[in-house]
This record gives C-alpha cells, sequence and structure tokens, in this order.
C-alpha cells in the first residue's frame, strides 16, 4: 500500500491535506485492494496482478514528476 510520503507530495500538490488524504485512500481501498483480493483469491497470477496495479501508478508518477527535486520558493 502507498506510505505516507505520497500523501506528503499530495498534500502541498493540492494545497490542502484533505484532497491528498482521500486521493491516497481511493487509490488504496479502490485500486489496489481490489487488486489484492483477486490476486489472493487465485483469479489471477501474482505477477500478471502486480502489473496491473503498477501501470497506472506509474503513469501517475510520471504525470506528478514523482522523484523530482522540489523547487522550494
Amino acid at each position: 500500500m502507498l506510505s505516507g510520503l505520497p500523501l506528503q507530495y499530495a498534500s502541498r500538490h493540492f494545497g490542502k491535506h484533505l484532497p491528498g488524504a482521500l486521493a491516497v485512500g481511493g487509490i488504496n481501498l479502490l485500486w489496489l485492494l481490489p487488486i489484492a483480493l483477486w490476486v489472493g483469491l487465485g483469479g489471477v497470477d501474482g505477477l500478471l496482478g502486480l502489473l496491473i496495479a503498477y501501470v497506472p501508478l506509474l503513469g501517475l508518477a510520471v504525470k506528478y514528476h514523482a522523484g523530482e527535486l522540489e523547487v522550494r520558493a
């Protein structure tokens, strides 16, 4: 699951804590948990489940420039 670090970046991006917390919580509950259950119940192979889970997250990372240094004002 996503840790607190993405929440910090999301909070700074949105200017408030709540939208970032809802976004990270939504990703965890609505995207990652169902995939984890699907894999855990044997509905899909673990590697395929990992790819399904990570591809959209990598897209978000690219869109929001994850890993780049932040410019402080």
